[in-house]
């Protein structure tokens, strides 16, 4: 069940694609999610405002890889906060458009009824 989260496939059939852009930076396209699959055509947002829970998700995947970026660097390099508190910025944001696709994925298989 792991790698069709990855892929960010659909999580009746595991075959279509959840976003219509493979490519989580194509910044004109990070929000766009497909109305339905496009293999078995499960509607993947049940109601409107589905969406909205994935934020919970997303919190959670961001204190993850805070708490890895703070503690490779701190125990790799020893940096102080000021450090950390860039460096977890800046690893942020570089990850986000990964992020709000994975917490989407995982609210809708968390939400899903098969």
């Amino acid at each position: 069940m792991l790698y069709p989260i990855l892929t960010c496939k659909c999580p009746k059939c595991e075959k279509g694609n959840i976003f219509p852009s493979q490519n989580p930076y194509q910044w004109g396209a990070i929000t766009d999610t497909n109305r339905n699959c496009p293999h078995c055509g499960i509607l993947f947002e049940k109601e409107i405002g589905f969406y909205w829970g994935a934020m919970y998700v997303s919190y959670a995947l961001a204190i993850a890889v805070s708490v890895a970026v703070a503690t490779v660097f701190l125990t790799l390099f020893g940096w102080h906060t000021w450090y950390l508190f860039v460096t977890i910025i800046l690893s942020l944001t570089a990850v986000s458009p990964l992020l709000f696709r994975y917490s989407r994925t995982i609210w809708l298989y968390l939400n899903s009824n098969n």
